[in-house]
């Protein structure tokens, strides 16, 4: 992860990174299939939260969501797991501002190596 502080209870209402590691292990499958290069940021994002400025979580990036889902969804459902209702793409910002939330950045630049493969 690209942040070393993070904030508790989490999106899915877990109280402690021990409580959150375990249902993030969940999700290896789904990173393990490469659906998605940036796949792992966003679940990490979720379960384990970065902590921004005040304290308050920094969420994760609209963009990211929606690419992760689109890219993702299919092992989601081979893999029998889902992400709740709430986390819908359309509730998280998109901000290019790393402190507002994560992962603009990321998906910029992960779409601008897929435009370019092989350079």
């Amino acid at each position: 992860v690209p942040y070393n502080y993070t904030v508790f209870p989490n999106y899915m209402g877990n109280f402690g990174q021990r409580e959150a590691q375990h249902e993030l292990e969940l999700y290896d499958a789904v990173v393990d299939v490469r659906c998605y290069e940036l796949a792992a940021l966003f679940l990490c994002s979720v379960f384990v939260p970065k902590c921004g400025s005040r304290g308050r979580i920094v969420r994760p990036c609209r963009s990211l969501c929606i690419e992760t889902k689109n890219r993702c969804g299919f092992f989601l459902k081979v893999f029998g797991l889902s992400l709740p209702d709430y986390l819908e793409c359309e509730l998280f910002p998109d901000n290019p501002n790393s402190d507002e939330c994560i992962g603009h950045h990321e998906v910029i630049e992960a779409a601008s190596r897929a435009a370019k493969p092989g350079e």
